[in-house]
């Protein structure tokens, strides 16, 4: 082991207070999942976290996968695309990318049918194992193949500047952003992988939230139906915090993904929660009647006071769990739940293309607004500390809100 993977394994153990001198190292070649079964080693470095484990599940030797970019490591893109600049086509790679994108989106749109297509190119993957690794493959894939995250480039060549394997002239120039691609580990990168990582319980505790668990099985006692009312006040009062956000922006660049916010959240989300209720005989009257839940108290206060007493930064800390929370649950809802779900339209509303791409552009303002506001290393701000602990608050309070549809 040599090169990128020691500088990770190390970042790895340092985290826990460990260094490589702690551990054995055994080259175990490519035996990836058959050394830890058969007990050669406990632990292994490379392997790829769709397919080893559903392998060793299969086998009846489940193990535990340690994310890296949970355990001290800057988020980077594991498998990207690189064009040479001699004799370089842009016409032909935007068509390239422009096709990939549009494979991509069928792809989070119709799991099942794609599975169908993929698994039908060969016969030899047409077994469970390949199937469990599509299936938890689909989460990863960047829904914008144009786009490039130029911080995140940033912060992992600075940490391979630290360990010694590149030069401080290595780097990426916005001027590279036209000329590459990526699949990430999901679609959501920079400061909000780093706020999700500080929130650590409370994030998992909210994406993975038993009421959230019912809905993926489709099988819920009370399920959507619980949260009529809350659901709807959640939904205006956060159209009125988004309102507020084009408020506080500064630029129109801020202004306009603000903007859209709103309007998909009254004419898209809401409708959608609206027509839902009214298929379960509950009306629009019904549900404004409706006092509200302390639980909804709480949480939408929070937020709006959020943007009253602070500025746009303070107010995306607050809203960024709601957006990318449902974005995570719908894609991963989308992946696992049953084809008959009863709540199969809600989850592909927020796995589709459309409510993606709302993430994406969230994601890109928070950045703009962060590096307006605290500069170019966000994270050495005297305020990141707060606005992390901001975004960890929503996604308690995040947490209390599913916490409605469970009770009698």
């Amino acid at each position: 082991m040599a090169g990128v993977e020691e500088a990770v394994l190390g970042a790895m153990l340092a985290t826990h207070g460990l260094k490589t001198a702690d551990i054995e190292l055994v080259n175990v070649n490519w035996s990836l999942s058959p050394s830890p079964m058969s007990g050669q080693v406990d632990a292994v470095i490379g392997a790829f976290r769709n397919f080893e484990l559903n392998q060793m599940a299969i086998e009846k030797h489940p193990g535990r996968c340690f994310f890296p970019e949970e355990e001290g490591l800057p988020a980077y893109d594991e498998l990207i695309y690189v064009a040479r600049r001699d004799g370089f086509d842009a016409d032909r790679v935007r068509r390239f990318l422009a096709a990939t994108e549009r494979a991509t989106q069928y792809i989070i749109n119709h799991p099942q049918k794609s599975w169908q297509v993929f698994s039908g190119t060969a016969r030899e993957l047409q077994d469970e194992l390949n199937e469990r690794a599509w299936r938890d493959t689909l989460s990863r894939f960047a829904l914008r193949p144009f786009a490039l995250d130029i911080g995140r480039y940033q912060r992992f060549g600075r940490f391979l500047h630290e360990a010694g394997l590149i030069d401080g002239r290595a780097g990426v120039r916005a001027g590279d952003r036209s000329r590459v691609g990526t699949m990430t580990a999901g679609p959501h990168t920079g400061i909000v992988d780093d706020w999700r990582k500080q929130a650590g319980p409370a994030w998992q505790a909210y994406v993975d939230h038993a009421f959230v668990r019912q809905l993926g099985d489709g099988i819920g006692a009370r399920g959507l139906p619980a949260l009529p009312a809350p659901g709807l006040r959640v939904l205006m009062h956060f159209a009125r915090a988004w309102a507020l956000a084009v408020v506080k922006s500064d630029t129109l660049d801020e202004m306009t993904p603000c903007a859209a916010t709103v309007h998909a959240l009254l004419h898209e989300e809401m409708a959608l929660h609206v027509g839902f209720c009214a298929r379960h005989g509950i009306s629009v009257d019904e549900l404004n009647d409706t006092a509200e839940a302390p639980a909804n108290l709480a949480y939408t206060r929070y937020v709006l006071e959020a943007g009253l007493q602070g500025d746009l930064l303070d107010l995306l800390a607050a809203l960024a769990p709601c957006v990318f929370g449902y974005g995570d649950i719908g894609r991963r809802l989308a992946a696992t739940s049953p084809p008959d779900n009863r709540y199969a339209r809600w989850i592909a509303t927020y796995a589709g293309a459309d409510y993606q791409q709302v993430c994406t552009s969230v994601q890109a303002l928070i950045e703009r607004a962060a590096q307006r506001r605290l500069g170019p290393e966000p994270q050495n701000s005297p305020r990141w500390g707060s606005l992390c602990a901001r975004f960890t608050m929503a996604c308690r309070l995040e947490a209390d809100f599913w916490q409605l549809g469970l009770q009698g």
